[in-house]
Order: C-alpha cells, then sequence, then structure tokens
C-alpha cells in the first residue's frame, strides 16, 4: 500500500508569484486568460528525409507569449544528459512550461521554437536535428501544430490545447507512508474535465518511484483549468496485465492552497 499526499496550488496566471494573493485587476481587465496546455511534442522526419533511429537528443524547445517575452522552457536537456528517442516511442519528456503560457493578445502571438541536436561519437560530429521558430495562427484552438525545419527535413508534431478562461495549477505528489513493489510502472497525470481525452504527464516512471525527501521527483509541475470546471489528478501502477489506479478532484479557486490524501493499494 502507498500513500500519497497531492498538493495544489491554484493561483490567476502571473509568474507564479500570487498563490495567496490574487493578480491585481490591472493585470487582466476582462477576466481569466485562455491558455495554451502541452500535451506531447513528437520528433519526425519529413516525407523526404526520415530519420535514422534510435537518436539521442538534446537541446531546447520553448515558448514566448506576450506576458513574458522572454523563453519559457518546456524541453530542456544538455548534452550529457540527452533523451534517446525511438521509432516507437520518439516523444519529448517534457519538463515546461514552467508557467501557462497565455493567449489572449493576438496581437503578439505565441511562439514555439526549437534548437535540438542529435548526439555523435563527440562534439564535432553532433547534428543538427531541428532548428526553427514559428507563431502559432490566429485564433489558434486544440489540434496539432507542426513545427517543421526545411533545411534539416524534419519537424515537430506540438499537440496542443486552448484552455479557456481559466487559472493555474501548481501540482506536488508527496509520498507519505509505503514502498513502490518492484516491476511496476507508474504514472501520474494531470488533466482538466474540459479535455479529458488528454493529458499533462507530471512524472513516469518504472521500478521505484523517484522521490527527493518525501516529494516525487515530477518532470512537471504546472497543469491549467478551466475556472468553473474540476482538475482531476489521477495516478496508475500496472505491470502486465495487473493495473491499480486511482483519482483526485480539484475545484479551482483564483488563490490558495488545497491537499489531498489518497492512497493505491497495489497487490503483489
Amino acid at each position: 500500500m502507498l500513500g500519497w499526499c497531492i498538493r495544489g496550488r491554484h493561483k490567476d496566471l502571473f509568474h507564479g508569484l500570487h498563490t495567496d494573493d490574487p493578480v491585481p485587476r490591472y493585470v487582466y481587465n476582462h477576466g481569466p486568460p485562455d491558455t495554451l496546455q502541452f500535451f506531447s511534442i513528437k520528433v519526425e522526419g519529413t516525407s523526404d528525409g526520415e530519420l535514422c533511429w534510435p537518436i539521442h537528443v538534446f537541446g531546447l524547445v520553448a515558448v514566448r507569449d506576450y506576458i513574458d517575452q522572454n523563453r519559457n522552457l518546456v524541453f530542456d536537456r544538455q548534452r550529457d544528459d540527452c533523451q534517446t528517442l525511438t521509432k516507437e516511442d520518439p516523444y519529448l519528456v517534457l519538463t515546461g512550461p514552467t508557467r501557462a503560457v497565455v493567449m489572449n493578445d493576438e496581437s503578439i502571438p505565441v511562439t514555439i521554437e526549437a534548437e535540438l541536436k542529435v548526439k555523435g561519437t563527440d562534439g564535432s560530429k553532433d547534428k543538427c536535428l531541428i532548428f526553427a521558430a514559428a507563431p502559432l495562427p490566429s485564433g489558434f484552438g486544440s489540434h496539432s501544430f507542426e513545427l517543421i525545419a526545411d533545411t534539416y527535413r524534419n519537424k515537430l508534431k506540438v499537440e496542443l490545447g486552448r484552455i479557456m478562461a481559466c487559472v493555474e495549477a501548481t501540482i506536488f505528489v508527496r509520498v507519505i507512508d509505503g514502498k513502490w513493489p518492484a516491476g511496476f510502472h507508474g504514472q501520474i497525470v494531470g488533466q482538466t474535465s474540459s479535455i479529458n481525452r488528454k493529458k499533462v504527464v507530471l512524472v513516469e516512471f518504472v521500478g521505484d518511484v523517484p522521490v527527493s525527501d518525501g516529494n516525487v521527483d515530477q518532470s512537471r509541475f504546472v497543469v491549467s483549468v478551466e475556472a468553473f470546471e474540476v482538475l482531476m489528478v489521477s495516478y496508475k501502477a500496472w505491470r502486465g496485465d495487473e493495473v491499480m489506479e486511482g483519482e483526485v478532484a480539484f475545484k479551482p479557486e483564483k488563490k490558495g492552497k488545497v491537499m489531498e490524501l489518497s492512497r493505491l493499494v497495489l497487490a503483489f
């Protein structure tokens, strides 16, 4: 049996500074903003240029919006910590964005950019995978966006969702008792009830739960949720045909912290 403590910090969207106090009214004159939720990023070769799998990828994928023109990192890996992609699993492990991406000002479009390389036997043999940037189309909704670099004949397929009139939740998961059984896969995800088929993977692992000082080492923390919907945080453990799972729900608030306790019972 494993005991989880799941905490959510609800806040209006302004650099994570307003967990305990709401954002000043002048920041968002027309109510909660629309934001962009990142679900997945897939590396693909174009029709005239196939990739030679596996590849060891490092570099960054980032996004910029009108709140802050600095990079908001979605994927960031150094050369000595590259991610291995295969033809069967060509998806980047996302680590951001570190705050929600705001989409309300169409005069300053959201821009996605990528600087990714494939690691070679030494630095001189590294190859550029993709080097590109592009704005999202005006009125972008919930669907895929392809970032293509013609020079290198590769592309990123970015799965996105537009979350309407929302607040941001920063999610932390803590193991309070118990031990994860050997050989079980684990996954913790967050999602809004309005797009329940798409999930934000907070952490995924095989074997023991990655924990530091009792807190689960998550790859992502931030999930956007509509102000009048429900934030769902679910967790699953599986080994072969054995599957155990659970879920907790949070009601969005404009500020404050909430906590839920849950237990995942694993029979082994």
